[in-house]
């Protein structure tokens, strides 16, 4: 219900969404939008049977993510049901986050658990592009990617069981060097193609002077 509200304001954000380079059909696609205040939407919410006791418990009631000034974004889980909302700023002040989530740990919206725009991306093929903001993710999905959002948070084992379960096997990282024996290096980027332990293998034995191929 809430994402159907959000949706059906994205009318309101078009000049945002023009700004992006996103039509009205991708927003309305991807449960992107806005409200009217957040007084409006809870009159809504309430006119379709949700409780404020439960809407509060789920963090569907926070001022500072449905605020009227703020894009909306409905997170889905893999089977595309929504379970929480972020929303963004168009120009965040000094003092102001630039993404508020409806919730991190409550029963519905885990953010180690879900990546933005999955629930999309899974059913295509080819190399998933995970990036970090939700922003990124509309834009390379509208261009045909298969891009999911980590939104803000760090790619986790919750993350990589996902992945795996839907087939998305072989993950490369990009880095900026090998890592040396016990160091972490940080990856600036990823994305999942055919390989991962008969290339390694493959790669190891050639160094090691065999004649190799696949």
């Amino acid at each position: 219900d809430a994402a159907s509200i959000i949706a059906a304001g994205a009318a309101a954000a078009e000049p945002t969404l023009t700004a992006r380079g996103w039509s009205l059909k991708t927003a309305t696609q991807y449960g992107i939008g806005a409200i009217a205040s957040v007084q409006d939407y809870v009159r809504q919410m309430m006119g379709r049977g949700w409780s404020t006791d439960y809407l509060t418990s789920v963090g569907l009631t926070k001022a500072d993510v449905f605020d009227p000034t703020r894009l909306l974004f409905t997170i889905n889980d893999a089977s595309g049901q929504p379970v929480g909302f972020t929303s963004r700023s168009s120009e965040a002040a000094p003092d102001e986050k630039k993404y508020v989530n409806s919730g991190s740990d409550d029963p519905l919206y885990r953010k180690r658990e879900v990546l933005y725009l999955f629930d999309h991306a899974r059913h295509l093929d080819g190399p998933v592009w995970i990036v970090e903001g939700y922003p990124d993710a509309v834009t390379l999905r509208s261009q045909g990617r298969r891009a999911v959002g980590l939104g803000g948070t760090a790619f986790t084992p919750e993350h990589l069981t996902l992945l795996d379960t839907y087939g998305c096997h072989d993950l490369v990282f990009a880095l900026p060097s090998l890592p040396r024996p016990g160091e972490t290096v940080l990856g600036a980027g990823y994305r999942s193609v055919p390989g991962g332990k008969g290339a390694n293998q493959a790669v190891a034995a050639s160094r090691d002077g065999a004649k190799v191929a696949m």
